[in-house]
């Protein structure tokens, strides 16, 4: 199986937009109690290949900033199969269907409102979301992502 790359723009609908600690901590509980996130970390740190990242740098400076992180990751080859296997084991286990896509994106989203819950309460947790914006090959994935940025730039660039 080829690489798998994925970006998603995890969104906090709230009036006040969350600040970078608080998506710092967002993003460390999720990594530290998420069975899949955690799976994506290993499998990205597997190797100290350039084909192995993770990131989540890129927060949005337009509308109602600071309330969307823009977050991607690319797995190798060789590490796909059992990165898909946690996506389909933990997807069963939230009774969660439908293709890969929708799986990755509704385990992750499962997994950063439990974090969401623990660190702030549900009324964040629940206006989590995670839209995924491409999750295939890498150019693929990396010219889907470029498209949506221009398409999106007052949401993610200031004026």
């Amino acid at each position: 199986m080829s690489e798998i790359r994925v970006f998603a723009a995890v969104r906090v609908n709230t009036s006040t937009a969350p600040t970078n600690n608080q998506w710092n901590n967002l993003f460390i509980r999720t990594a530290q109690d998420g069975v899949l996130t955690r799976a994506i970390v290993q499998a990205a740190n597997a190797t100290n290949k350039a084909e192995n990242k993770i990131t989540y740098e890129k927060r949005n400076r337009g509308t109602n900033p600071n309330s969307i992180t823009l977050v991607g990751f690319e797995i190798s080859p060789n590490h796909v199969d059992e990165l898909v296997a946690v996506i389909n084991a933990q997807a069963a286990a939230r009774g969660i269907t439908g293709d890969a896509a929708t799986k990755c994106r509704l385990v992750l989203q499962a997994e950063l409102r439990d974090a969401a819950t623990a660190l702030y309460g549900a009324a964040v947790a629940s206006v989590v979301t995670v839209p995924i914006i491409h999750y295939a090959g890498r150019m693929a994935a990396i010219s889907a992502v470029q498209t949506y940025l221009a398409n999106n730039s007052g949401i993610w660039y200031a004026a």
